[in-house]
C-alpha cells in the first residue's frame, strides 16, 4: 500500500498497523454489512476543522450577557408582581436560570480547555515559530489520515467479502471434490 502523498510517511506506517491490527478484531465481521468503518468519518473531521473557536468564544459571551439581561428582567417582573400572579413563573424562570448558568458553567470550562486540549489529544506539536497548534490544523491531518484509512478499509473489506464468497463457493463444492485445504492469508493492497 502506498500513500498518495497527503499524508506523512509516518502516517502511511501507522495505517497500516491500525489496518492490520484492526483486522484481527474485526475478523469476524469482516467483508459483511455487519463490519464497522472504526474511524472518525473523514467528513465529520473535515467539518470540525472548519469551527473557529474564536467565534464559539464571542458566541458564549453574548449568551452570558444575554442571561445576565434575563436574569435582572426576571427580577424585575418578580418584583413589580402581586404574590398571586408570581407562581408559576418565578419557579419556573428560575429554574431556567439556574440550568443555563451549569451549562454556562460548562461551557467556560470547555472554551478554556478547547484548544489546546484538541492538540494535546492528538498529540500534536506547534510548528517552529508558533506558540499552539490551530485545532484546525489538526483535524485537517486526521482528515487526510481518516480519509487515506478509510479508502484502504474499504478495498480491504471487498477483497474479503471477496475472499469468504471464494470460500463458501469451494466449501459447497467441496463434497463433491474431495477434502480441499485452504490456507488464508490477508495482505494490504
Amino acid at each position: 500500500w502506498s500513500c498518495p502523498g497527503t499524508v506523512a510517511e509516518s502516517a502511511c506506517h501507522s495505517s497500516n498497523v491500525c489496518l492490520s491490527t484492526h483486522s484481527h478484531f474485526m475478523f469476524q465481521h469482516a467483508g459483511t454489512e455487519k463490519s464497522v468503518f472504526p474511524l472518525p468519518e473523514p467528513q465529520d473531521l473535515f467539518q470540525a476543522a472548519q469551527v473557529k473557536f474564536e467565534d464559539i468564544t464571542k458566541d458564549i459571551r453574548k449568551l452570558k450577557r444575554d442571561l445576565t439581561a434575563c436574569e435582572k428582567d426576571v427580577h424585575k417582573v418578580c418584583a413589580n408582581s402581586s404574590e398571586e400572579h408570581l407562581q408559576p413563573f418565578q419557579e419556573k424562570m428560575e429554574g431556567f436560570i439556574s440550568d443555563q448558568r451549569i451549562t454556562e458553567n460548562e461551557q467556560i470550562e470547555t472554551e478554556l480547555c478547547s484548544e489546546s486540549c484538541v492538540s494535546d489529544y492528538f498529540g500534536s506539536k506547534p510548528k517552529a515559530g508558533e506558540k499552539e497548534v490551530a485545532p484546525s490544523h489538526v483535524f485537517m491531518l486526521w482528515y487526510e489520515f481518516c480519509n487515506d484509512f478509510k479508502n484502504t478499509w474499504i478495498r480491504q473489506n471487498k477483497n474479503i467479502s471477496k475472499e469468504r464468497e471464494e470460500q463458501g463457493l469451494a466449501a459447497s463444492l467441496a463434497p463433491s471434490l474431495g477434502p480441499i485445504t485452504h490456507t488464508h492469508t490477508h495482505t494490504l493492497t
